[in-house]
């Protein structure tokens, strides 16, 4: 059984098809960028231990926060559970990711 190579019109058509669902998902994109990503915080929700100890921190009110070793190296955990701490004050609005930096750094929103 031998195949013939799609006709002209066909790949026209595909290009056509592909072009309006890219132009789709462009429009998508750029919908949820204007979205506000600001996270409220869960209503009745308390902090843990460690996310309060964490919030202790005072470098973490500098521009330039701290690093998820860093909180693990000050209040003597592990890295992980640090980070987990540090994401979950994170998506509470409790801190924010320092743009730009690698490995990633959190400081705080507020005072």
């Amino acid at each position: 059984m031998s195949t013939r190579p799609p006709s002209n019109r066909a790949v026209a058509q595909l290009a056509e098809d592909v072009g309006r669902a890219l132009l789709r998902f462009a429009d998508t994109l750029r919908e949820d960028a204007a979205v506000p990503t600001t996270t409220r915080r869960p209503e009745g929700r308390a902090r843990g231990q460690l996310q309060e100890r964490v919030l202790g921190l005072k470098n973490l009110t500098s521009e330039h926060g701290l690093a998820a070793s860093e909180v693990a190296q000050q209040l003597a955990v592990p890295q992980s559970n640090a980070t987990r701490a540090l994401n979950t004050l994170a998506e509470r609005g409790d801190l924010v990711v320092v743009p730009g930096e690698r490995p990633s750094r959190w400081r705080a929103t507020g005072p």
